[in-house]
Parts: structure tokens; sequence; C-alpha cells
């Protein structure tokens, strides 16, 4: 079989998969509304931390602001061994009722090895009450209603896990409009597989679970020895205890801003951090998912590089590459419309070559090299 074919036959593949997305998308009902007199849910916002002394003032300030009744919500940031100011500036949120769990307290967090997000998680959920747990991480910033709008959203459906959109902002460079338009992909792919029940994805940005649910897996018991996947990992053994009561909140009120890496580096290693945690997956549809793309992406960049041994395949290779890029601009149109995202799409085609690129070096690294997070070197 010739290169070109085994791209073709793995294009239509690919094809099917990205209108089953688009189709998904399509269905999806926007949550938005949740009238907050009504809501009864008692929520715990856990941030984890660790050295953000430049971002966390920000991330505070939107969650102490939410529109939601004061004597149901409580905020506990967990400081994870940081080496800055961080603590410090928590520490001037305690007149608002912002709580600081140090990860270097034993009565927080018992044992000898108490460094990690699981296990900062982990301590922020014990030291809780809220019957619902909401996780964000420390350099997000969220709009006034996030926490209405993900518990309404828990309310009205009854699940007892919810996942909800994480956008990329402020694009400096062509970096950041590259991982914006990586990265709101991702995000349309897991709204649809979630809310279409494929298989469980999630970003711990914009995450939320029943207390009873996360107790009835254990929490992060069996998953706590894996560097990453304190969101998807966990959401698989919530899938797997509870069918059907994992949903995603699809509205604007939700929507949690971040930014992205501003350097290669940061960008590299957050990545193969991300794809690190890809063996770890229980469940099969996922796996393969993962599988097609990447073998997708590894067969269209064997062929490029083909295409420099012999010109006459060119005309092949840029056909094909067209018809991928048409296939995900299909799912993707829509998802950058909800995102505000539509005018980095001018950007889609030209970056398609260094997209490939990026899909089969970061999952090739992810399974074989250790990754720095936070000044840790993780393996």
């Amino acid at each position: 079989m010739t290169l070109f074919a085994a791209c073709l036959s793995l294009l239509a593949a690919y094809t099917l998969l990205m209108v089953r997305y688009r189709r998904g998308w399509s269905r999806i009902r926007s949550f938005d509304g949740a009238d907050i007199s009504s809501l009864e849910t008692s929520v715990s916002v856990v941030v984890p931390a660790r050295n953000e002394e430049a971002r966390i003032e920000r991330c505070l300030e939107g969650i102490v602001d939410q529109q939601y009744p004061g004597h149901r919500m409580e905020l506990a940031v967990v400081d994870d061994h940081s080496d800055d100011r961080t603590a410090e500036k928590v520490g001037a949120y305690s007149d608002k009722g912002v709580r600081i769990i140090s990860m270097g307290d034993t009565r927080f967090s018992p044992g000898t090895h108490t460094e990690g997000k699981k296990k900062a998680l982990q301590a922020g959920v014990s030291q809780t009450t809220g019957e619902f747990i909401v996780t964000t991480d420390a350099d997000c910033i969220h709009p006034k209603r996030w926490i209405a709008t993900l518990a309404g959203f828990r309310e009205a459906t009854g699940a007892v896990m919810v996942a909800a959109p994480v956008r990329y902002t402020r694009e400096r460079s062509l970096l950041d409009v590259f991982q914006s338009l990586d990265f709101m992909t991702m995000q349309g792919i897991t709204a649809v597989s979630v809310t279409e029940g494929l298989h469980a994805m999630a970003n711990g940005a914009n995450l939320a679970f029943d207390r009873k649910a996360f107790e009835t897996v254990g929490g992060y018991a069996g998953i706590d020895g894996i560097a990453s996947g304190d969101d998807m990992l966990l959401m698989e053994k919530v899938w797997d205890a509870f069918p059907g009561k994992v949903g995603y909140c699809l509205s604007r009120e939700a929507v949690v801003d971040t930014e992205p890496p501003h350097n290669l580096k940061a960008f590299l290693s957050q990545r193969i951090r991300w794809a690190s945690k890809a063996p770890f997956y229980r469940g099969r549809r996922i796996r393969l998912t993962l599988l097609l793309v990447y073998l997708f992406n590894l067969a269209m960049l064997a062929y490029l590089l083909y295409c420099f041994h012999d010109p006459q395949e060119w005309g092949g290779w840029l056909s094909l590459l067209l018809a991928k890029s048409t296939a995900e601009l299909v799912f993707l149109w829509p998802v950058a419309r909800f995102f505000g995202k539509q005018r980095l799409l001018a950007f889609f085609l030209p970056m398609q070559p260094l997209h490939i690129l990026y899909i089969v070096v970061s999952g090739f690294f992810g399974q074989l090299t250790t990754y720095s997070w936070k000044g840790r070197v993780v393996k």
C-alpha cells in the first residue's frame, strides 16, 4: 500500500469521526438562566496552587465576587509547597472567607508524599464540607454566574459530575494562536464526547462533582500514582460507577478563561504531560479514537517527508491536507462561534503542517520522557 493510499484510508475514518462530532455538537442544548434564588446546592470551590503569586489574586477576585449565596459557598486554596508569595497573597483574603490549606501541614495532608495536584485536591476535598465540589486552577478567571450555572445544571439534570468549558485568551503571538485553536478543538470534542456518552473527557480548570460520588469511587485512589489525569482519570471512575450521570454544561456563563503557555518549552511540556496519561485510560472508545488520530497524523507526516524525495507526490499530499482541514473546520466553526474565536480560523489552514508535527511529537514523547511542571521533574 502506498503512503497516499494509507493516508486516504485513514482520512476516510477520520472524516467520519469529525462528522460524528459535528452532529453531536448540533444536538447539545445550551444551559443558561439558572435562577440563583431557587438553588439549594452547597458548594465548595477547591483551588490547588503552586507558585501562583502573579495570578492567584485575579483568580480569587473572580470567585469571591460570584453571584451565589455566601452561606452556600466556601472557597479553599490548597498551597502545594509554593516557594513564592502565593500563601501570603491568599492569606490577605481571609477576611473574605477564603481558607488556605497548606500541604506542608500534616494535619491536612498526612503521609510522607504530599506533593502533586491530586494530593492537593484530595486535601481540599477532605477539609471542606459542601455537597458539590467545584475545582479550578489558580491561573483562571471566572464569570460572575459560574458557580450558579454549574450548580443549576446539577440540580436540573441530576448529574453527579459536571465538565464545563475552558477558553484560552489573550493570544499575543502565533504560538498562542496555535494553542488556542488546538485547545478549542479539544474543548469541542470534550463537550460532544460527554454529552453523547462516547467517552470521558474533562479539564480540571472547570470540573465539578458530588462529594458522595467522589467518596463512592474512592477519590483519586488507584490513579494517585499517575503524574497527570486529575480530571479525565477521575471522570472515568465516576463514569463507570454512575452511568448516565456525567454531564457537560455548555453555557457561556460557565466558561472559564485562562492563558496559554507563552513560550515553546512550556507549551511542549504541558502537552507532553497531557499525553502521558493516555496509556492509563480505561475506555476502549477513547483509546481507539486517540490511536486513529495519532496514526493519521503520523501517516501524513511520513507522506510529507516522502514528498521531498518524490516531488510528484506533493499534489496528493496537499489534496489530503485540504480534505483533512475541511473536515475539521466543519466541526470547528460552530465551536469557535460559541467561544467567540472565529477570527482565529484565518490561521487554521496555514498552521496545519505544524499541527500534524505537534501531534506526532507530543504523543511520542508523552510515552517516553519526563517533563518539568512548576519546578518539579515529573516521571
